[in-house]
């Protein structure tokens, strides 16, 4: 099989799990503009990570929501990017969470 028929034959197995990749870019990029749009903080004021780790979070929905709902992967990489969120503001703020929000200098 050669590198074409190789990445083709992904292509179709990604888009059975994930769902046709137009449309999954659509609904991210509409659940990413609702949330700039309608959040109460500024892009600012979130630390890298988590705002690396919200885009990565709209993606798996997006997948979700365009491919097969039921692929455990997808769950699991939210609920990873999740945890590595906590993981980094616990060593930032502690348990308590006694940090406040970020900003381009607090990084």
């Amino acid at each position: 099989m050669d590198k074409k028929q190789e990445i083709q034959e992904v292509l179709d197995q990604r888009r059975k799990t994930h769902g046709d990749y137009p449309r999954v870019a659509l609904l991210h990029y509409l659940l990413q503009d609702t949330f700039d749009t309608a959040s109460a903080n500024e892009k600012h004021t979130y630390y890298p990570y988590q705002t690396i780790a919200i885009n990565m979070i709209f993606h798996k929905l997006a997948r979700i929501g365009c491919g097969n709902s039921c692929e455990v992967d997808h769950w699991r990489d939210i609920a990873g990017y999740a945890t590595l969120v906590v993981e980094e503001l616990n060593k930032k703020c502690g348990s308590e969470n006694e940090c406040e929000t970020s900003s381009t200098s607090n990084i």
